[in-house]
């Protein structure tokens, strides 16, 4: 999994140079959907919630954004809350944002010393970086469109990823940010 968190890491880091160039792989993802699914390379259908409607609305989004996004700066801490997140998620085939004792995003970052803003992002089913923050952009079935708004916070500098199996999904990808 740590392939994969590096690979997540660095198309953070590409998303965030360039955001509007990143609309060139959402149009691409569109003319992808047949209805509201998605015909993988290999004819694998994947079913959407909102179906192209919301990678419109992405693409509409991130050509109204700014031109470019100031770099995160990697943090070990941060990692490490993300891998344990992705770990438990896993380990109780849970998804989202709640751990299996409860635990909230900011419960965790205070565990570890991170009381000052705390985000965070959670993929499942994603094996690659690219698909991973197209599908975090796109934040299809997510009324608050949350995932996307987390990635454009200017506020927060520091990030950490973590990916792990996930017994129904595949993986887990875990993505938290500070300050």
């Amino acid at each position: 999994m740590r392939a994969l968190e590096d690979a997540v890491l660095a198309e953070l880091d590409t998303f965030r140079a360039d955001p509007r160039a990143y609309v060139v792989k959402l149009e691409a993802l569109k003319k992808r959907f047949r209805g509201s699914e998605i015909i993988l390379d290999d004819s694998t259908r994947v079913a959407t919630n909102e179906g192209p409607r919301a990678v419109d609305e992405a693409i509409a989004f991130m050509r109204r954004g700014p031109p470019s996004l100031p770099p995160y700066r990697h943090s070990e801490r941060l990692t490490a809350i993300a891998r344990a997140h992705a770990e438990d998620l896993g380990r109780h085939n849970l998804v989202g944002h709640i751990g299996s004792d409860g635990s909230t995003p900011e419960q965790r970052g205070a565990r570890r010393g991170v009381t000052d803003g705390f985000g965070e992002v959670v993929a499942h089913g994603t094996t690659s970086g690219e698909d991973t923050i197209v599908g975090l952009l796109v934040d299809d079935g997510v009324r608050d469109r949350g995932h996307r708004t987390v990635m454009y916070l200017t506020e927060l500098h520091q990030v950490g990823v973590g990916c792990a199996a996930h017994p129904t999904y595949r993986t887990s990808c875990v993505i938290d940010f500070a300050p």
